[in-house]
């Protein structure tokens, strides 16, 4: 996760995180559901979930960074299934800008290289 840092990712990292967020939440959201069938108490559960969630808008926003899209637009979430859509066709569908934008440098271009000190 090296992209933690960056304000943009590319739309294959952005499928990568996707993948990873919706396993990890699908696996939370299956034993929460197990676990209150069985009579217990899940709401510790709900913490991994609530944390795959909270990343998940993290690498939304730098995914609309890279489009040149505020990250104010993850607000689209809030409505329940066209809003969700609208998020997966930008992030995962829409190309990034080419070269730098407000928000950062492309993450496709290669970083420049690092020269080594000199020893003297």
């Amino acid at each position: 996760m090296n992209n933690l840092d960056s304000s943009r990712i590319s739309r294959s990292k952005f499928w990568q995180y996707f993948i990873v967020y919706f396993v990890i939440k699908l696996f939370f959201l299956m034993a929460f559901k197990i676990a209150v069938s069985s009579g217990y108490d899940g709401v510790a559960l709900l913490i991994p979930i609530f944390i795959a969630e909270l990343f998940f808008i993290i690498f939304c926003v730098k995914r609309l960074h890279d489009i040149n899209r505020s990250g104010w637009n993850c607000l689209w979430l809030l409505i329940p299934i066209i809003g969700w859509l609208i998020i997966i066709v930008w992030c995962g569908g829409t190309k990034g800008d080419v070269g730098e934008n407000q928000y950062g440098t492309d993450p496709l271009q290669p970083s420049p290289p690092v020269m080594p000190k000199s020893k003297e």
